[in-house]
Parts: C-alpha cells; sequence; structure tokens
C-alpha cells in the first residue's frame, strides 16, 4: 500500500500481514517501532539498529543490507 504521508497509521496497520522496511539509509526507521506496536512482522535489512529491536524469526525477519534475492525469499 503506497498512500503518501499518513499522520494515523492504525487502520492501514490493521490491513497487512507484514511491513517491509527496505531502507538503506535509515539507520532505524521509525516504522519500525509504529509497526511492532500492533504485533506486526517486519522485514528490513540488517544494517544500523534494525537488528537490534528486530528478532529475526520473531518479531520480523532480516536480509542482509544489499541482497534484494534475500528479501525476496522471505515470505
Amino acid at each position: 500500500i503506497f498512500t503518501g504521508f499518513v499522520s494515523d497509521v492504525t487502520e492501514q496497520l490493521h490491513a497487512v500481514d507484514s511491513v517491509c522496511a527496505p531502507s538503506d539509509r535509515a539507520p532505524l526507521g521509525r516504522v519500525i517501532f509504529e509497526t511492532q506496536l500492533y504485533g506486526i512482522p517486519v522485514l528490513a535489512s540488517d544494517s544500523g539498529g534494525n537488528s537490534e529491536i528486530i528478532e529475526n524469526g520473531v518479531t520480523g525477519y532480516l536480509y542482509s543490507l544489499g541482497h534484494i534475492d534475500e528479501l525476496a525469499m522471505k515470505h
């Protein structure tokens, strides 16, 4: 879902099963925290602080930064 800026994400997060945050520039994206508050798994690279707040296979899935093929295999 690409909506642009949304001030209240509650409705959007209730409509999804997971969230992909593939940024290689944000050391720790706010979207990860927001998604985890709703108990939704996050797919993100293992860069920055992502690996500190995402428990791989439990609260989400991590892939090696720059390995898009690895990201594509996460489901």
